[in-house]
């Protein structure tokens, strides 16, 4: 049987950093190689892209695939189709718990 693809939505917000330009290219090649089909990506940071994954298996993806570090960098994943989503974050200062938690 064959997965179907979901629309997942993905945001990423990186860490000040000499390397920052690097991590940002990194996430961008991640992100590409985890989608099944186009990727879509107008503004800064906000990409939308089909994958048959998870929300939490697509950010693991993401963050493992990419040069990007646990203690200051972001990676939110939201599966569109089921309002689910996944999060990768160590410090405590986003607070999307409470905010999707409605």
């Amino acid at each position: 049987m064959r997965n179907r693809l979901s629309l997942f939505a993905v945001t990423v917000r990186l860490g000040d950093g000499a390397d920052r330009s690097a991590r940002w290219q990194s996430v961008v090649i991640a992100l590409h190689g985890e989608a099944r089909s186009d990727v879509w990506q107008e503004s800064a940071s906000f990409f939308l892209l089909e994958s048959p994954k998870s929300a939490r298996q697509l950010c693991d993806a993401i963050f493992g695939a990419a040069d990007v570090y646990d203690d200051r960098d972001l990676v939110v994943v939201i599966k569109l189709s089921l309002r689910s989503r996944a999060d990768r974050d160590v410090t405590e200062e986003f607070a999307l718990d409470g905010l999707t938690a409605r």
